[in-house]
């Protein structure tokens, strides 16, 4: 079954809202990480374990860069969140909504799944294997993929929006 073309931009719209929302509030939980380590590094006080003094605050300082590296990464994929548009698609690419026999997929970046209109759809990142395996195909186009733990699965695509 199609939907109607103002249905695939409102669900899409609604598909980009989630994925951005996901996308702040993983901003927001870096950034109270980094608050957190720096303050840590900062108040922990030299006492007579020097040792101890200077592995700790290594530590807090190693856990900061990981979160700036997390939140680099996050602000790219914010990115590329904001440069979706909500348009109809033939092909599986960025943007794209892609019914299959295995599920309900949105191409844009790893982010929870989301019920819309009683259908589960699950966020796909541009990076999965899944993804790599499906982009350019369209409706009615099978997929051969061998998954994570090896098993050859044979995927139908319904329908491309």
């Amino acid at each position: 079954m199609t939907l109607a073309h103002d249905k695939i931009i409102l669900i899409k719209k609604a598909l980009l809202d989630h994925c951005h929302q996901h996308l702040m509030d993983t901003l927001l939980q870096l950034e109270r990480g980094i608050t957190q380590a720096r303050e840590a590094a900062n108040l922990e006080e030299k006492s007579s374990a020097g040792d101890k003094f200077e592995t700790t605050r290594a530590m807090m300082h190693l856990e900061m860069e990981s979160f700036i590296r997390r939140r680099a990464d996050t602000l790219s994929s914010l990115s590329k969140v904001d440069q979706i548009k909500p348009i109809h698609q033939d092909i599986v690419e960025q943007g794209a909504i892609v019914e299959t026999d295995q599920g309900t997929y949105f191409i844009g970046i790893s982010a929870p799944s989301i019920e819309i209109d009683h259908k589960l759809i699950r966020c796909l990142s541009t990076d999965a294997p899944l993804y790599k395996a499906m982009q350019g195909k369209m409706t009615e186009d099978d997929i051969e993929w061998v998954t994570p733990d090896g098993t050859d699965i044979l995927i139908e695509i319904y329908q491309v929006y």
